[in-house]
């Protein structure tokens, strides 16, 4: 029975017999910036916690205690006597009443670093001891009742906008549902050390692709942060991640002959400027997820923040140095060369290897004949991959917008085809690999003679960064564009259901998926899982990665096998890394 429960937004009108007003109109009337910052935080940090995490409270339990404890020190006997009933509703009805989610903490936490940064910080520094005197005030006294109310008003904005998605209609559900999710999917799971394992081994290979092709590049990035060697960097990085990992939401660094230099590299994190306005998808919050607190004390906003900060940002600090440097190196080359051309196209190989397979790449000279051509083009027998590899990311404004039309036409401009902007409709992605397809009879000949149009089964993949793009969903949205476009061709090819997975499941599944045999049977798993959802007409959709995490790292005894596979490997690269260093 609490399996089956559902989850419901607890509403303003819930709990107080009176109307609610924006969230702005009970923040002024709130004294305790500094703690209510700190509170949001210390909520965030603690997220994955039972008394939190409502996906594991049984009819929202710790919620429901939080806001009967405001009641109480606001003396509030209307308040106490809703919430009550709330309970009881929940308990009749199974259903669990939740209010906190990441999702509002950041909002709040925006519209604080915004409009009353110099309220909250002196010269860039958080008060902690202020801040944590405050929050006892807010938790244990009338004010209470004003900070639950703006955190509610928060949390409407995005309920009022998903109630107005309401449909029956199935494919209308599944656009709603990635609407819903598309913009708050990469902060719903808290697998921090799988993302830190992922993350570490990426940014090995960045700077092993660096030192290979952009070497002036690397040296001038490594001098600006008085570093010798980018194994150094990496190391550091780790470091700092390791400490947050061990569930420490504050970082000092104490001593060593180092400490000037590593401050200086999380300073980098931190901001003194003030925030003009608020902006889509958290940014002031993803550019600077560090707050200083003391001299060499820094407090962590959100984990998952900190990691991207390390490491996807080594893309735009890369082409900061490139441009000053004057080299040419824009993101796009950045994600052709890198993502693309070194990344995908490595752990695919690493797949796909064995002397009687035909393995041709886009810069391949079998294909120079041809215009439409995937990335990567892989028959073992009569099976045919196909894969296109995109470093596409979804706008932040179409993630956040909670607006179906703006998602649907975001995923058909990055990822079928794109037409903003042009004279002419540039194929992309899901429409390039179908076209290929569907013209491979006329064309083998000139890369595979071989083959058998007749004979062959495709597998369409698409390999992508963006982890929203894993939101449960797209895969069946970009899927039906793909099987659309088969069916008005009129080809009698055969060929499966489009996958989409996410370059980190290559990561985490090395030593689960490291052979032809594997990956094709778990792609034909999912296809039948995926299809089977499609048939049903269930509203319990699944992407690759979270079908793969369910089957294969999830599962009791598969749980340990990943995560030795994934931290295996980790361990190995930086004990390499320690050993360059020392040489040097």
């Amino acid at each position: 029975m609490y399996k089956d429960s559902v989850t419901r937004f607890i509403e303003f009108q819930d709990i107080f017999d009176e109307d609610m007003l924006d969230a702005e109109s009970y923040l002024v009337n709130l004294p305790y910036k500094k703690g209510a910052f700190l509170l949001l935080a210390n909520w965030l940090h603690n997220s994955h916690q039972p008394y939190l995490n409502f996906t594991s409270l049984k009819y929202g339990g710790g919620h429901l205690n939080f806001l009967e404890q405001i009641a109480i020190a606001s003396e509030n006997p209307k308040m106490m006597g809703n919430i009550k009933s709330l309970r009881a509703d929940g308990m009749a009805n199974n259903i669990k009443y939740v209010w906190i989610s990441p999702y509002t903490c950041l909002t709040f936490l925006e519209h604080l670093v915004t409009n009353y940064y110099q309220e909250i910080f002196v010269e860039g520094v958080l008060n902690i001891e202020e801040a944590e005197k405050q929050i006892e005030k807010i938790q244990y006294s009338k004010e209470a009742l004003v900070f639950v109310k703006a955190f509610i008003a928060f949390s409407h904005i995005r309920i009022d906008r998903l109630l107005s998605h309401k449909s029956n209609d199935y494919d209308s559900l599944t656009l709603n549902q990635v609407t819903d999710r598309i913009g708050t999917y990469e902060y719903e799971g808290f697998e921090y050390p799988y993302i830190y394992g992922i993350e570490v081994l990426k940014s090995i290979e960045f700077f092993s692709f660096l030192s290979d092709s952009y070497k002036n590049v690397l040296a001038q990035f490594l001098e600006s942060r008085n570093l010798v060697n980018w194994e150094e960097y990496v190391l550091k990085m780790s470091g700092i991640m390791e400490r947050f990992l061990e569930g420490k939401q504050r970082v000092r660094v104490e001593s060593g002959i180092e400490k000037e230099v590593d401050i200086a590299l999380l300073k980098r994190f931190v901001t003194s400027d003030i925030f003009l306005h608020e902006q889509a998808n958290f940014l002031n919050l993803k550019k600077n997820p560090l707050i200083k607190y003391a001299d060499n004390g820094f407090l962590s906003i959100f984990q998952i923040f900190v990691f991207e900060k390390i490491y996807k940002a080594l893309y735009f600090d890369i082409t900061l140095v490139a441009n000053e440097l004057g080299v040419s190196l824009g993101k796009n080359e950045l994600g052709k060369e890198f993502f693309e051309e070194w990344l995908c196209t490595k752990y695919v190989n690493k797949i796909f290897k064995g002397p009687k397979i035909i393995n041709i790449q886009e810069t391949d000279e079998a294909f120079k004949k041809l215009t439409e051509i995937p990335d990567h083009y892989i028959r073992n027998w009569d099976d045919v991959y196909v894969f296109e590899y995109k470093d596409t990311l979804i706008a932040d404004k179409a993630k956040v917008s909670l607006d179906s039309e703006e998602v649907l036409r975001e995923l058909k401009e990055k990822l079928y085809q794109k037409i903003a902007n042009r004279k002419k409709p540039k194929k992309s992605a899901v429409l390039q690999l179908a076209e290929f397809i569907i013209n491979y009879e006329k064309n083998h000949i000139h890369f595979d003679p071989k083959a058998s149009p007749n004979k062959v089964t495709f597998y369409p993949i698409l390999v992508v960064q963006d982890r929203c793009l894993s939101t449960p969903g797209i895969n069946q949205i970009l899927n039906e564009l793909f099987i659309e476009t088969m069916k008005n061709s009129g080809s009698k090819v055969k060929y499966k259901s489009l996958v989409i997975i996410n370059i980190d499941t290559f990561l985490l599944a090395r030593g689960i998926l490291d052979n032809i045999k594997d990956l094709k049977e778990c792609l034909n798993d999912y296809i039948r899982v995926a299809n089977d959802v499609k048939n049903k007409k269930s509203r319990i959709l699944m992407s690759f990665e979270s079908w793969f995490k369910r089957i294969y790292i999830y599962k009791k005894g598969k749980q340990k096998e990943a995560s030795y596979y994934l931290f295996h490997e980790v361990n190995m690269a930086l004990n390499e890394l320690r050993i360059a260093v020392y040489r040097n």
